[in-house]
């Protein structure tokens, strides 16, 4: 009721009054009270102030709130009281009443949190004389939070404690509709020493008392208590009913023994079935027959339990002890838990399914007998769900002589199992440990030689418990901790650990006063974190040395010391509530352990002192290798405030860059040098403020060569910004002098009115790789008009390079309306596009209007006679003229240009400017000429598309293309003229000679797929005229193919088929009987070429055959003979060993052009004429014979021939089909011949 009292017991707290303040001073006496009585975290609101200076005061309406709103209400309260009585030590209240009181719920009383300086021990003071007449509440109402249940209720009774008496009378009685009273009554009379007490509690069923205890059913409750009588002859009876019926019933009585009277006797006697009130599960612990039995005396200093048992059906505990002057001369106690069965007993305590199986206790002394002690207790299959005790024993012994106990106690667990792993983990399977200890009056508990153990770790040492008449009593630790294996505590730690540890306390804790003072000495021996930067330090051994102490001035450490191989730490801190300091010192042995590439020392100094409540001063040193450094010396307000801030000095110094970019991971090599020199104010949480930078740079290289050229030299940025909580960051001056780049930047007036005006300039764009001298330079002003700026900016340059920008933007870039007009030179992108160059102008006229993105972009961009070189395609596109359409989202596209070696090309169409950039182009190809000199020559003409998105790679290229007259050339030589040594490794390789190779291509290298893939779907057709020539070989085929697969791995399939053909050796012609060129998904075609004859029953074969890079040539015959005399017959008619000298020489001559390495005659003259085929012949009596042919269109071929006898013939070829063709024949005697030939390949 401590709640309800204390806002009544308020209102007798007035003070005198002025005499100026009136009864009618309502505002005045009202404030008073209020600001009187009110505190942090406590708010006292009175309404209705009355009768200040009168015996009776009153208030219509007092309330109490805490940070959470009001907690109590009282209404009406009034107050009859002498004010005289105050004079005089002592509070006298006639009466002191509120008709209504409503306590929602019980004060949230607020912390400070602990202080560093301790506080010492101290008692509450309590007043001493109080008299309360009457005391009367109508109407109390106590929400669910205070008692667990809302109730209402009123209280009326009566108070007095004065003069060594003291009285009080309640009756308290619920009022919502559920029968429940307290009544009580008591007095006591300290010199009659007399006592006296009557109380009654009792309440209907689901009443509160039931509620609270958990009753089974909440059955209705009856508590009475009464009792009186003088203190030699008092006596008291209690029971306790549920239900109607009796549950425990026992007596009490203090008295004088009739035989000795000098002695004080007592007794208690209570008994009962309490089955009824406990869960059914408890039942078998408690059984049907509680009984406490026990009864003593008192006698001087001796004090005597002479009979004490205590019973259950599961529980037996008796014994007697006596005290003499406070110190036992005689103990006899034994217990026992179980059923003697081993069956398990669950036990009634807090926590579900706790059980034993057994449990003993005996504690043993008699001082008439002998000065010794012993205590045994053992504990028998303890079960919980979080923990397991298979066995676990307690011994003891010592002596006891008089007002000293000295012995030795030890104990052990075996088979420890605890539910949660990780702790189970820390602990392991078994405990055990060992002490002795002495203790005496007044003096101190001293624990020698502790001794606890568990698998691989201990606690030894010495314990002392001293009392202390200033801090109450005190801890004297003398101990050592000893870890093998930290990894089994690293789940405890929630941290990786590893390695072994040992640490020794020493000093005074004096937990009362929240005083101490210990020395830690210890360390750890290969500490491991897994932390990659934290693990090389700590590996070896690691001293510790620390002495920490808190006393009423605040906190102190000192010394602070960790010392291992690699690094050191010294320091020393004092916290205070004010005039806190720190200062720490750092080593790093070599910075090598954290990062490769960083080689030296590295040392830290940091310093701290506290200026005020709010304001810290703090300084820090860096120093590392290659003379880096960094220098702060800032002042921190409110560190741990709602609005931290920052104001100080920073300066870094990195002469060499290179190693701290590895460090920072960067994903680009760094070198130079650079300086930093910040000066500010900040508030980091409201993202607030003001700072001044100049930066200075050497050399700085990221491994571009052009951004390498820009920042060569000495670079100096000077920079001015600031940012307020409602506005973006505003640069007021910026100002950047390079040897190759300089800049500025200067602002006037705040962020609604600024005015900004910007200057730049490149000294030679030729830096930028374009192939333009001559330099860059950009001028502007932007001013703040309303939300948003005004831009006006131009930029000029060589090649015609003009820009010129004007319009407005918001300064939360939400909109724009800006215009971009002007020319720049294509070749700005040659850097972008290496290998390939561009070179024209691009003419701009744009606007960017709302919303900001590509989307927002209009207008047009055009150039004409542009030139664009592809050396990886061996081609260049010249007269690159058109325009690109920027509207509506999409970007118009029609481009014309014309390949250097022959044809034109058109690109025209659409492609979405949003995230997919959709595509819906067309490519016109008109007789593009494509040529490699040592592998091909043909003409182009076709129709592209490309549809879909460019992105992601959902495009699509497809279209037709016809080849016109194609020529490919079998390699000359299909050897190559170097060799690669199989297995040839180089070593110590020079870089020229690396590079040398790399250009030879004889270093392979795997080539990853740049960008999206495009699926492919193209048909190449050539029905006719394409020849292949070479090695003797001159042959003309028909046919198409089609290219699949994607842009990353592309996929042509088809062939040529053979439509004539023949092969030259030394002036023999042999027809071609068969001939193929085909793709099979690569782009080096396979060739197959037979020619056949028959000369003196010997049929003989030439076969070309392999990929067109390096074909293979084979000579067969049926039957079989060698290749040589394969080829003599071929050439001559006979047999190897029967040709002249001069065919000989013949013979190596064919052998020479099979292989490549031969000349071609006709090839030259065919080639100078314009011809698709030349050729010239002997028949078997000697006669020459000339036949030449020419496409005279598409799909009809001529031939004439001539022989020296004078005969001439024309033979005439149209192609009607692929399969289906019409021949006509004249020759010079009148002969003609007409006929259609269907010819199909199988």
């Amino acid at each position: 009721m401590r709640y309800v009292l204390i806002p009544l017991l308020a209102a007798t707290t007035l003070v005198p009054l002025p005499t100026s303040a009136q009864e009618d001073d309502r505002g005045y006496l009202e404030a008073l009270l209020e600001e009187t009585l009110s505190d942090a975290g406590r708010e006292i609101d009175i309404i209705g102030f009355e009768g200040a200076l009168s015996s009776v005061a009153s208030i219509e309406r007092l309330t109490i709130a805490d940070d959470q709103g009001i907690w109590i209400t009282l209404e009406e309260v009034e107050l009859d009281w002498k004010r005289s009585a105050l004079l005089r030590g002592r509070l006298e209240v006639n009466k002191l009443s509120a008709k209504t009181l409503d306590l929602s719920r019980l004060p949230d009383i607020p912390s400070d949190g602990p202080t560093p300086e301790a506080q010492g021990f101290a008692l509450p003071e309590l007043p001493v004389s109080v008299d309360i007449a009457e005391l009367a509440i109508n109407r109390a109402a106590l929400g669910e939070p205070v008692l667990g249940q809302a109730i209402e209720l009123s209280l009326s009774g009566a108070m007095n404690l004065a003069d060594g008496a003291g009285s009080t009378s309640l009756d308290i009685r619920r009022q919502d509709g559920i029968t429940g009273e307290i009544i009580l009554t008591a007095n006591y009379i300290n010199g009659a020493r007399e006592a006296a007490i009557d109380l009654l509690l009792q309440e209907d069923a689901n009443g509160l008392l039931a509620s609270k205890l958990n009753l089974p059913g909440t059955p209705p409750v009856t508590l009475r208590l009464s009792g009186a009588g003088p203190m030699t002859n008092f006596s008291a009876s209690t029971t306790l009913s549920s239900d109607g019926a009796e549950r425990l019933s026992g007596d009490f009585s203090l008295g004088l023994d009739p035989v000795a009277p000098e002695r004080q006797v007592f007794s208690a006697d209570l008994g009962g079935d309490l089955t009824p009130l406990f869960a059914p599960e408890y039942r078998d612990f408690f059984g049907t027959d509680l009984s406490l039995t026990a009864n003593g005396y008192a006698l001087k200093d001796v004090v005597a339990l002479e009979n004490m048992a205590l019973t259950s059906k599961a529980l037996s505990v008796q014994g007697q002890v006596t005290l003499q002057d406070g110190w036992p001369s005689l103990i006899a106690v034994e217990g026992q838990l179980g059923h003697g069965n081993g069956r398990p007993v669950l036990l009634p305590v807090a926590g579900a399914g706790t059980r034993i199986g057994s449990a003993l206790f005996q504690l043993t002394h008699d001082e008439a007998i002998s000065p010794d002690w012993t205590l045994a207790a053992s504990l028998t299959d303890f079960q919980s769900p979080d923990l397991r005790l298979p066995e676990t024993q307690l011994r003891g012994s010592g002596q006891i002589i008089g007002t000293r106990i000295e012995g030795a106690v030890d104990f052990s667990a075996k088979g420890l199992e605890v539910a949660a792993a990780d702790l189970a983990r820390a602990l392991g399977k078994d405990l055990s440990g060992a002490t002795t200890f002495s203790v005496g009056q007044n003096e101190a508990l001293h624990l020698k030689g502790l001794d606890l153990r568990g698998e691989d770790y201990s606690l030894t040492g010495d314990l002392t418990l001293s009392s202390q008449a200033d801090d109450g009593w005190s801890i004297l630790p003398d101990v050592q901790l000893a870890a093998q294996d930290l990894s089994r505590f690293a789940g405890l730690a929630a941290q990786p650990l590893s390695g072994a540890a040992d640490l020794a306390i020493a000093g005074r804790v004096s937990p009362l006063a929240g005083s101490f003072a210990l020395q830690f000495d210890g360390g750890t021996t290969d500490l491991a974190l897994a932390q990659p930067l934290l693990d090389p330090l700590l590996k070896g051994r690691a001293d510790l040395h620390l002495g920490a102490a808190r006393d009423k001035t605040g906190i102190t450490l000192d010394p602070l010391q960790i010392t291992a191989p690699e690094m050191s730490l010294t320091g020393r801190a004092s916290l205070k509530s004010l005039g806190s300091s720190a200062e720490l010192s750092a080593r790093l042995r070599d910075l090598s352990l954290l990062q490769s590439g960083l080689t030296g020392p590295a040392t830290a100094e940091l310093t701290a002192e506290q200026l005020t409540a709010d304001n810290w001063q703090v300084t820090a040193a860096l120093n590392g290798p290659e003379q880096a450094s960094l220098r702060t010396d800032v002042t921190l307000q409110r560190p741990m405030g709602d609005n931290p801030a920052v104001t100080g000095t920073a300066a870094v110094q990195l002469p060499d860059l290179a190693p701290y970019a590895q460090l920072a991971s960067l994903p680009i090599p760094l070198t130079g040098g650079m300086s930093l020199e910040l000066t500010g104010r900040g508030e980091p949480l409201q993202q607030v403020f003001d700072i001044s930078a100049t930066a200075k740079s050497r050399d700085i290289a990221i491994g571009n060569s052009i951004a390498d050229a820009l920042m060569a030299g000495q670079t100096t940025l000077q920079l001015a910004a600031e940012k307020s909580a409602t506005s973006p960051i505003l640069l007021r001056q910026l100002d950047l002098q390079g040897q190759e780049v300089t800049a500025s930047l200067s602002g006037s007036g705040g962020f609604d009115n600024a005015d900004v005006r910007y200057t730049a300039r490149l000294r030679d764009m030729a830096l930028l790789g374009a192939g333009i001298s001559g330099a860059l330079s950009a001028e502007g002003r932007a001013r703040m008009e309303g939300r948003d700026w005004r831009i006006n900016s131009q930029l000029g340059g060589p090649a015609g390079a003009a820009l010129q920008t004007q319009g407005t933007l918001a300064q939360d870039f939400s909109r724009a309306d800006l215009s971009v007009t002007g020319a720049v030179p294509l070749s700005l992108a040659n850097p972008l596009i290496q290998p390939r160059s561009l070179q024209g102008q691009a003419n701009l006229d744009l606007r960017l209007a709302s919303p900001l993105g590509l989307g927002a972009v209009t207008g047009q961009i055009r150039t004409a006679g542009a030139q664009l070189a592809l050396p990886t395609l061996k081609q260049a596109l010249e007269d690159i003229s058109g325009s690109v359409t920027l509207s509506g989202g999409r970007a118009a596209l029609d481009l014309t240009a014309r390949p250097a070696a022959g044809g034109d090309l058109r690109l025209s169409g659409p492609v979405s400017l949003d995230a997919a950039v959709n595509a819906d182009l067309s490519l016109a190809l008109r007789n593009i000429v494509l040529e490699d000199p040592s592998l091909y020559s043909t003409s182009l003409s076709g129709d592209l598309a490309v549809n879909g998105p460019l992105l992601s790679g959902g495009a699509r290229i497809s279209g037709g293309m016809e080849l016109g007259q194609t020529e490919l050339r079998i390699a000359a030589n299909s050897a190559p003229r170097f060799a690669s040594l199989p297995g040839l490794k180089h070593r110590n390789e020079p870089a020229e000679v690396r590079r040398v190779r790399r250009w030879a291509g004889l270093i392979e290298t795997e080539r990853a797929a740049v960008g999206p893939a495009y699926g492919l779907d193209l048909t190449i057709s050539a029905p006719a005229r394409v020849f292949v020539r070479g090695r003797g070989l001159d042959a003309e085929l028909g046919g198409s193919l089609r290219v699949g697969g994607t842009s990353h791995q592309v996929i042509p399939e088809g062939q040529f088929d053979l439509i004539r053909g023949r092969m030259d050796l030394l002036g023999n012609r042999l027809n071609l009987t068969e001939g193929l060129i085909q793709l099979q998904g690569a782009f080096d075609p396979f060739l197959r070429f037979v020619a056949e004859t028959t000369t003196d029953a010997v049929t003989a074969e030439i076969t070309i055959e392999g990929p067109a890079s390096a074909p293979v040539l084979r000579f067969t015959s049926t039957p079989d003979l060698p290749e040589d005399e394969v080829l003599s017959l071929l050439l001559f008619g006979r047999d190897l060993s029967t040709i002249s000298p001069l065919q000989a020489v013949r013979l190596a001559a064919a052998i020479a052009t099979l292989s490549g390495n031969g000349g071609n005659l006709t090839g030259g003259l065919r080639q100078g004429l314009a011809l698709d085929d030349l050729d010239v012949t002997t028949d078997e009596d000697g006669a020459t014979q000339a036949r030449i042919g020419k496409y005279i269109s598409d799909n009809i071929y001529t031939e004439i021939t001539a022989d020296t006898d004078g005969n001439n013939r024309i033979d005439l070829n149209l192609q009607l089909s692929p399969s289906v063709t019409a021949r006509g024949r004249l020759n010079s005697d009148g002969e003609t011949g007409l006929g259609l030939f269907i010819e199909r390949d199988y």
